[in-house]
């Protein structure tokens, strides 16, 4: 099978993308501020091979939780960003080793802005998460259809939307 060349990023002291190995990530299912659950279940899944981990950070006191939860786990942590760009610079403050957001959902282009900037500065990578939702269903159903033809030329209005908020 022929792999895709793209980009080596660092998430914490992992490697993904470029020709590295496949890494295996998951999702916490625990209220992330809830740090006791969290770090237990994170490391149960650190014990099955789960080298890089998310949570979901609903709220400023998610977001904050990261910093604890860091101290107590051995692989690198993403902070799933909901709605509020205002929690995931709280994330980027507490340590998180990465951050995905929906730029749709976080607001406004300064917004969306803050948020990368603040990445920038402090060298963490962004992953660009995108509903179904944010497009005009006529548009998925084009680049879904682009995409399953191996043609990419749909796919480059997505693309363009992420570099109107100067993603990539």
């Amino acid at each position: 099978m022929k792999r895709e060349e793209t980009r080596r990023i660092m998430v914490g002291d992992v490697a993904i993308g470029g020709q590295n190995k496949v890494v295996i990530q998951s999702m916490c299912n625990t209220k992330t501020k809830d740090i006791t659950s969290t770090v237990n279940q994170i490391l149960e899944l650190e014990k099955a091979g789960c080298e890089i981990i998310r949570v979901a950070c609903l709220d400023k006191e998610d977001a904050r939780a990261i910093k604890e939860i860091k101290k107590k786990i051995h692989i690198p942590i993403v902070a799933d960003i909901h709605f509020d760009y205002q929690i995931a610079l709280e994330a980027i403050k507490a340590g998180t080793n990465k951050i995905r957001i929906n730029p749709g959902n976080i607001g406004s282009k300064e917004k969306v802005e803050a948020v990368v900037n603040s990445c920038k500065a402090k060298k963490i990578p962004i992953r660009i998460g995108v509903n179904r939702r944010l497009f005009r269903k006529g548009i998925v159903r084009k680049i879904w259809q682009a995409n399953s033809k191996g043609n990419d030329r749909k796919c480059q209005k997505t693309y363009k939307n992420i570099r109107r908020f100067r993603l990539l």
